[in-house]
């Protein structure tokens, strides 16, 4: 007698024998598996804990006193007061009477920094009198005149001084400009000649005064414009101040200019004549001729 399966369908002895005892301690089965995963549970949790106890107690002091001992050798205070751009210095201003209540204001301003360059706005103030915020720059190493020309006040200035506004420094790109001393030197060598002082006519009623001069571009370079700074010296002390614009300056080129003063000056022993061009601006350059590209 079958009991009706397939020979592939039987189960054996030790079928029947594994059914019986799985049967028989399922319970016991069970518990050992709530116990095995209760264990895997708290190995996990307890490693959970030891990170977070290792994050917060440990790695996060270590970290912290890590980031404040960089930051005290990274941050070196000389280092950076070393690096910083160093201020203008300023001359006490002059004021020269220029007639018909006018008055010529200047003072003298120089950049002790090789490697920095500024941009800056800058005004005259006095005893209740402000002249109007101007423009201007200053290259590295340069010694400046600044002033305000023809201001008008009816009362006499006193206690005027210079004022610099809204400075903004540059300094040199080292992987464009090597030496910065002598790319200065390269574009600014203009050679100025024959500067004479001459009086006004004394058959010339309220004639005026006038300097002369010559200025060669002696670079390689065109410039658009050039203002040129013109000061008058009685023994060590300016006497008088005045400035023109020379307009397309070729490289090579000698160009001949005057200023004039209708406002009376004292003995004249100086002319000292100062171009000025901002050679960081490359708008200032001209383009190169084409006779000069081939």
């Amino acid at each position: 007698m079958t009991n009706g399966l397939g020979p592939e369908n039987q189960l054996t002895e030790d079928q029947l024998k594994f059914g019986y005892w799985f049967v028989t301690h399922k319970p016991q089965l069970k518990r050992v598996l709530v116990i095995f995963l209760i264990v895997i549970n708290s190995l996990i949790w307890l490693f959970v804990l030891y990170r977070l106890t290792r994050l917060y107690l440990i790695d996060y002091n270590r970290h912290r006193a890590m980031v404040r001992q960089a930051s005290q050798n990274l941050i070196n205070p000389e280092v950076l007061e070393a690096r910083r751009p160093r201020s203008l210095d300023l001359k006490q201003a002059v004021v020269l009477d220029a007639g018909s209540g006018r008055y010529d204001l200047s003072a003298v301003i120089f950049n002790p920094n090789r490697e920095w360059y500024a941009t800056f706005s800058y005004l005259f103030r006095g005893e209740a009198v402000t002249t109007p915020l101007r423009q201007s720059y200053i290259l590295p190493g340069q010694e400046k005149i600044i002033s305000e020309l023809a201001f008008g006040s009816e009362a006499r200035l006193r206690g005027v001084r210079l004022e610099i506004k809204e400075i903004e420094w540059k300094r040199v790109d080292r992987h464009q400009v090597a030496d910065t001393t002598q790319f200065v030197a390269d574009r600014t060598n203009f050679v100025v000649s024959d500067a004479v002082f001459t009086p006004p006519d004394p058959a010339v009623k309220d004639g005026p005064s006038k300097a002369t001069f010559s200025i060669t571009n002696a670079t390689a370079y065109g410039y658009w414009a050039m203002d040129v700074t013109v000061v008058l010296y009685r023994g060590s002390a300016i006497a008088g101040v005045n400035r023109v614009q020379l307009a397309g300056l070729e490289s090579g080129e000698r160009r001949q200019a005057e200023v004039t003063w209708f406002e009376k000056l004292p003995n004249i022993t100086k002319v000292e004549v100062r171009p000025e061009v901002n050679i960081f601006d490359e708008s200032v350059y001209m383009a190169p001729r084409r006779e000069d590209r081939e």
